[in-house]
């Protein structure tokens, strides 16, 4: 997907942070406690209570930023004029320097080039990648898994089978087998989803565990796993199973329960919307599964369910006692969208509902995402940013009116982010990136100057990715000469997070990108970020980029970033 690194660049940089980046190889016998999430990826966690409005971006920004780098914006072009050969490109130029990839000596860049290699979908690298799924001297777990997955996003027919045989293996790690389920997803097939059901369905089978989970956890990883997937699956017949898993009809645990509950909602599953409310105002429920329930209605109602959306705004004022199922709920109703949903937003916010900054940040986050159509909620929320006196509240707001495009924020952005200082580096990071959703010229002097003063990685982040929004391809050269030059690691991760953003690549952000990959004084997770930036710039999909994200199944998470699988299958 295009913009992945949006992502994957804060843990990238928080690994990488001492500079230097080297990682040293898995020992050569004994048990191997290794990095086990995908290339530069944080593992994906279930919120159990407290969370933050900035959790929730980092896992959700990417369609935002993907819808705002299509279309042409004021201060540049929206192709470049030296655009390569797209076609040439997939199947000639990148091929080698992933085949290349594969084989580096650093585990997490071997990751990288497997998922790359999935999402060209070429035939091809199916035997590449299945060296590196058994192969007994690839010591890193992580690629095994990468190159697992990498092999399921080819969607090829004959790999059923393997798949199969992979997820039903004890020996396997867990983490291994549920990454073969994605195989059996993307195949697309009735037998495949069957499979799917059936480890949904079955029970005590055993599994060997890992260095990091205990046997009763890989089990219930497993029926996690399926319930997840089938959520994904475009066949019919599957909505009755999963309802009895949402509803707990067998010894299925809370975290099973819930992802059934959100599968439900993503296969739009409404012969079970009553289903879904009496489980909410259940006092039996257990919290993960409760919380998962607006999550799964955000998805499944439609914004003229009038009296079904109303329902859900009930949620917030029903839960005081419950933020995270409140912050999910407001955040559903944004994702619901209508006026309905927006007037709704508005009077929860005007009842002053959340007292707290860090749930009105939701709040205020939902109604930016409304206010792209509707004036009521922009006129909420500048009201909102124009009185707020407190730093640690502009940001979430700033974000807001910058995804409604809100002309009136951009002057109040700008002088504030001229007087908040060092100290205020997620406000100017977050302020930078708001700018870019304007795609104000106005912006860009400011944008600029917050990257160049501020040697912190969540100003850089920001204001990298803000450049290409308000320049689009006009800011390559600016891009590439501070990856040749930066001497910070997070520094070339904000630049090389950036030029995944382009809609088209250009030969100069090729060659940077793979000179970055093959100089062996840069860190290597950032390196990784290079291969992995090749591969969006290759394969325009959605689809996650790290095999961990592929397993971040969080009902928080919603896991956007898999619901591109739909349209593969």
């Amino acid at each position: 997907m295009r913009t992945i690194l949006a992502i994957l660049l804060v843990a990238a940089v928080a690994r990488a942070h001492g500079e230097s980046g080297r990682t040293a190889p898995p020992p050569s016998s004994g048990p191997q406690v290794v990095p086990t999430g995908g290339p530069t990826t944080p593992e994906p966690r279930i919120v159990k209570g407290a969370h933050t409005w900035e959790d929730w971006w980092a896992y959700h920004r990417e369609p935002f930023l993907a819808a705002r780098t299509k279309g042409p914006v004021s201060g540049g072009p929206a192709r470049a004029n030296d655009a390569i050969d797209r076609k040439r490109y997939r199947e000639e130029i990148l091929p080698a320097i992933l085949e290349r990839a594969l084989e580096d000596k650093n585990h997490e860049v071997r990751a990288a080039a497997a998922v790359a290699m999935g999402k060209l979908g070429l035939e091809a690298f199916d035997r590449p990648l299945g060296r590196h799924q058994r192969f007994p001297g690839e010591g890193w777990p992580d690629v095994r898994e990468s190159a697992i997955y990498g092999a399921g996003l080819l969607g090829l027919d004959y790999n059923r089978k393997l798949f199969t045989n992979l997820a039903g293996d004890k020996e396997v790690a867990t983490k291994e087998r549920s990454l073969a389920l994605v195989g059996l997803l993307v195949d697309g097939s009735r037998e495949s989803a069957d499979t799917l059901l059936w480890h949904l369905e079955f029970f005590h089978s055993g599994i060997k565990s890992d260095a990091t989970t205990a046997p009763v956890r890989a089990e219930q990883e497993r029926r996690r796993m399926a319930a997840h997937l089938l959520g994904f699956s475009a066949l019919d017949g599957y909505d009755d199973e999963l309802a009895a898993a949402a509803l707990g009809a067998r010894k299925w645990a809370p975290g099973e329960q819930a992802l059934a509950v959100t599968a439900l909602g993503r296969r739009r599953a409404r012969d079970y919307k009553e289903t879904l409310f009496r489980i909410f105002y259940d006092r039996d429920a257990d919290d993960e599964v409760r919380r998962s329930v607006p999550i799964a209605l955000g998805m499944m109602l439609r914004p003229d369910d009038g009296d079904d959306v109303k329902r859900l705004a009930r949620f917030v004022r029903d839960r005081r006692d419950d933020p995270v199922a409140q912050h999910f709920a407001v955040l559903a109703l944004a994702q619901i969208g209508g006026p309905v949903a927006s007037k709704l937003l508005v009077e929860l916010h005007d009842a002053k509902v959340f007292v707290v900054d860090r749930d009105r940040a939701f709040l205020h986050l939902a109604l930016g995402i409304c206010g792209a159509s509707s004036e009521e909620a922009r006129d909420a929320l500048f009201a909102a940013y124009e009185r707020e006196k407190s730093q640690a509240s502009w940001a979430p707001q700033a974000l807001g009116l910058g995804i409604a495009r809100d002309a009136r924020a951009v002057a109040l952005t700008i002088e504030r982010m001229g007087g908040a200082g060092a100290g205020g580096a997620k406000f100017l990071g977050t302020a930078a990136l708001a700018l870019g959703f304007h795609g104000d010229a106005r912006g860009v002097a400011v944008v600029r100057e917050a990257f160049r003063k501020y040697n912190l990685p969540d100003v850089r982040d920001g204001a990298a990715l803000a450049l290409v929004m308000l320049l689009r391809h006009e800011a390559a050269p600016e891009l590439i000469e501070i990856l040749e030059e930066s001497g910070t690691t997070h520094g070339r991760a904000a630049a090389v997070g950036a030029l995944a953003l382009f809609p088209e690549p250009t030969q100069g952000v090729v060659d940077a990108l793979v000179a970055t990959y093959r100089d062996d004084s840069v860190a290597d997770a950032v390196r990784a970020m290079a291969i992995a930036a090749l591969g969006v710039l290759g394969d325009a999909r959605e689809v996650a980029f790290s095999a961990s994200l592929t397993r971040g199944y969080n009902y928080f998470v919603r896991c956007l970033a898999l619901d591109e699988l739909a349209s593969l299958l």
